[in-house]
């Protein structure tokens, strides 16, 4: 015989862990979004040429 409240303790613990995991994926691509513009934004700052005026 099968006990119905364990399972649906298993089967509602098993939604909540794999939603967490999907929120640290979600999580974790923003966070390589937000490196990846500060890296391109570095880059550019790198490029730029600087005048300097003659004294």
């Amino acid at each position: 015989m099968r006990n119905l409240l364990t399972v649906q303790i298993e089967s509602y613990l098993g939604a909540v862990f794999i939603s967490l995991f999907a929120l640290f994926f979600i999580a974790l691509i923003f966070i390589v979004m937000k490196n990846f513009d500060s890296e391109l934004s570095v880059m550019q700052s790198e490029n730029l040429e600087v005048k300097i005026s003659p004294r």
